[in-house]
């Protein structure tokens, strides 16, 4: 086709071949768009707006970012359209709904009706109100003493409403003030997350006290003036908890879960005493890489590990190997027994660091069948760090003594972001070298958005000079990628 017919087949009438469509498949393809690629359509023609008003949009999420807050004809743009969007679907069924205001400006009305509107739908099973400040979201060097204020109460109307009682079942609330007696009437509730708010011990054993016989699923997200975490029967039919950089007065969590099936911790360290039981317990993500600096928690990280000895998927930090298991006196710790681990998933750069702790969790993990190393750059590498008395760093590879799960039975193993650096080199020679039943070795370098090709190639060929170390296991396959 020459560039003189291709310009006329583009300028004749400036087909859209988009428009041309019948309506029932452009109510399709509006129908799987987000609330606000949607809502930009009824811009295109008189055609789309109709259809947008008339649409049936599934999960809808209303989102008011912080840059119209700090303009008035944003926030009064906002406003109307929202109040005419709902006037136009106050017949609108849809099973999940969405409202983010960050930072509320001044329109509580507005927030009040886009509360009254997802309350009363009549099929509504999953409800998010968010109004918390990006600001927020929590990192090492933010004021652990700082609270923030809750931007919203929750009004009587939320509790009150039938529908919502006989059929919510996911509830997300993000800088909410609520009543925690309240939750009585949520009778279908199973799935409940917390998130920017103070948070006594008292109101947390509450709700979970009033919504025991439903509830499965606890979610709390960056929550402050928690005392600690010493629960009683109110997590016993729990599925999944998990803690996310909240803010304990003292770093203690206690508390029975024999029907706990995944966990997951992010924060500081602490004394844990968590009773979860052996066949129930699938997955234990365990994240303390907040820590910056070298302490003698390796106690601490002892009981943890006991505590989900029965898990069959694990999930810990670069911390995690660092501080696991040296003590005080720089004396290793011992750890009588094994994991019922089956799949591992460590967090780490094999700085030299990490590489006592990570090996001294394989020897932990008999029946280990599947190993993760996710190599992250960004881990924290803490200052202040003693190995155990007796360990040579230097000559660490050389050194180790060869797990028994290497031997019986490892078959899996994934190497993700490699990046040739010679610990890593060092940790792929030994799986190839000592791995008698491995069968895959994975190995993924890393490829950043943005970054140099030619950096790229260079961290590929490095790999591909791992095809030429002999292998103990006949079976085993290597790829890169």
């Amino acid at each position: 086709m020459t560039m003189s017919t291709r310009s006329k087949m583009t300028n004749s009438k400036n087909n859209d071949m988009i428009s041309s469509l019948p309506d029932c498949l452009l109510f399709f393809i509006l129908s799987s768009f987000p609330f606000k690629e949607a809502a930009r359509t009824c811009l295109l023609s008189k055609r789309w707006l109709a259809m947008w008003r008339s649409s049936n949009v599934k999960n809808t999420q209303l989102q008011f970012p912080a840059a119209a807050a700090a303009a008035g004809e944003g926030s009064t743009f906002f406003v109307n359209f929202i109040t005419n969007w709902i006037i136009e679907h106050k017949n609108l069924i849809e099973e999940k709904f969405s409202l983010t205001v960050s930072p509320p400006p001044n329109c509580g009305d507005v927030i009040g009706i886009c509360v009254d509107f997802a309350i009363s739908n009549t099929a509504v099973k999953d409800l998010e109100l968010d109004f918390h400040k990006p600001q927020w979201n929590y990192d090492e060097n933010e004021n652990e003493n700082e609270n923030h204020d809750v931007m919203v109460e929750l009004p009587k109307s939320f509790y009150n409403q039938i529908n919502l009682q006989l059929k919510l079942e996911s509830l997300k609330l993000y800088s909410c003030r609520f009543d925690p007696v309240d939750f009585a009437n949520f009778h279908a509730l199973t799935d409940l997350t917390l998130g920017w708010i103070p948070l006594n011990i008292q109101t947390l054993k509450t709700v979970l006290w009033i919504c025991k016989s439903s509830l499965r699923s606890l979610t709390l997200k960056r929550c402050w003036d928690l005392q600690h975490l010493r629960l009683g029967e109110e997590t016993e039919r729990l599925t999944r908890l998990v803690i996310e950089k909240c803010r304990f007065k003292i770093d203690y969590w206690c508390f029975e879960a024999p029907n706990l099936e995944y966990f997951k911790f992010c924060g500081n360290v602490g004394i844990s005493h968590i009773r979860v039981q052996l066949g129930k317990i699938e997955e234990a993500d365990l994240d303390f890489g907040a820590l910056s600096e070298f302490f003698a928690y390796g106690f601490a990280m002892c009981r943890v590990l006991e505590d989900f000895r029965p898990a069959r998927v694990l999930t810990v930090c670069s911390v995690f190997l660092q501080l696991f298991p040296a003590s005080r006196d720089g004396k290793p710790l011992h750890f009588h027994g094994g994991l019922a681990v089956r799949h591992l998933t460590v967090k780490t750069q094999l700085h030299r660091q990490e590489l006592y702790g990570f090996m001294f969790l394989l020897t932990k993990c008999y029946v280990l069948e599947k190993l993760t190393i996710h190599l992250d750059k960004s881990c924290n590498v803490l200052s202040g760090y003693r190995a155990p008395d007796g360990v040579n760093l230097d000559m660490f590879w050389e050194k180790t003594k060869h797990p028994g799960c290497m031997k019986r039975l490892l078959k899996v193993v994934e190497i993700k972001g490699f990046m040739g650096t010679r610990e890593q080199l060092n940790a792929c020679h030994y799986f190839i070298k000592f791995g008698r039943v491995l069968k895959k070795l994975t190995i993924t370098v890393l490829n950043e958005e943005n970054e140099n090709p030619a950096i790229v190639e260079l961290r590929r060929n490095v790999a591909l000079h791992l095809l030429d170390v002999p292998r103990t296991s006949k079976d085993l396959v290597i790829k890169i990628s």
